[in-house]
């Protein structure tokens, strides 16, 4: 039922950026049923939404297709030119996100650049958790670190829900809350946040600890692999023979086979 709600939405936007430009309450919907297909791995259908938001005429849907096309450099490398061009239109209207991505500045946190806290201050969850980062690295500010984390978190960015649900396990600038860790990376994990898989799997699959829960270990480590199976084209045998091993815990032979033979076979 879902599956045939999603495409009736997709199908609707469809047909009002064919018809027309599109309100931009509806661009936004759009971006997000975009983003939302590309994290569940449905990259063509995401990709004929980004397509349509590249033809409207709203900034903000045309750099998210851009950053469509960056981000898989790869499969789109006659779309780069074009994909950089947009971004540099962009930024010459004003767009802060696409100077933030024009900035490249994902190596460096210790020379964070002047507009980055303006970004921040302006709700641009990228720069809100960037400049998080810069105050625990560089101003050793966990309080501030707090802040902005906690701002980027409620404006939908993953890395932040994840690097708040660590502060919460380890009590950094926060009040240790294991609920609160495991509600954030769950949210994290739904945007697409790697880390949280691999992490609630471990919360999980821990025998001493407290929300220790095999059917729930079992259930994150397979869609870890589900994740990095799809993504990188290659079986995670780390992954699989952990869950082989759980899969032993809960007496399901079968299934504990199958994913031992995963884990060990030749890498071809």
């Amino acid at each position: 039922m879902n599956h045939i709600l999603s495409v009736f939405f997709i199908c609707v936007l469809f047909n009002q950026c064919v018809s027309g430009q599109p309100a931009s309450k509806d661009v936004t919907k759009l971006i997000i049923e975009a983003k939302r297909l590309d994290g569940l791995l449905w990259y063509k259908k995401a990709e004929m939404l980004y397509q349509k938001l590249e033809k409207t005429n709203k900034i903000e849907a045309q750099v998210a297709a851009a950053r469509f096309y960056i981000k898989y450099r790869e499969q789109y490398k006659d779309n780069q030119a074009r994909a950089y061009a947009i971004l540099a239109q962009a930024k010459a209207a004003g767009s802060l996100e696409a100077k933030f991505v024009l900035s490249d500045i994902s190596a460096d946190f210790t020379k964070p650049l002047p507009f980055i806290k303006n970004a921040a201050e302006q709700g641009l969850p990228e720069a809100q958790t960037r400049w998080a980062m810069f105050a625990l690295l560089v101003k050793k500010d966990t309080s501030e670190y707090i802040k902005w984390q906690k701002l980027a978190s409620i404006n939908g960015d993953g890395e932040a829900k994840y690097n708040l649900g660590a502060a919460y396990l380890s009590g950094l600038g926060v009040n240790k809350n294991l609920d609160s860790t495991t509600s954030l990376w769950k949210a994290a994990a739904n945007l697409d946040e790697a880390r949280a898989y691999s992490s609630l799997c471990s919360l999980y699959g821990d025998a001493k600890n407290v929300k220790y829960n095999l059917d729930s270990a079992i259930y994150w480590y397979e869609e870890s692999v589900r994740v990095i199976n799809q993504k990188e084209l290659n079986r995670d045998s780390n992954s699989d023979e952990y869950l082989a091993h759980l899969y032993l815990k809960k007496g399901l032979l079968d299934k504990a086979i199958k994913y031992f033979t995963y884990a060990y076979q030749p890498v071809s």
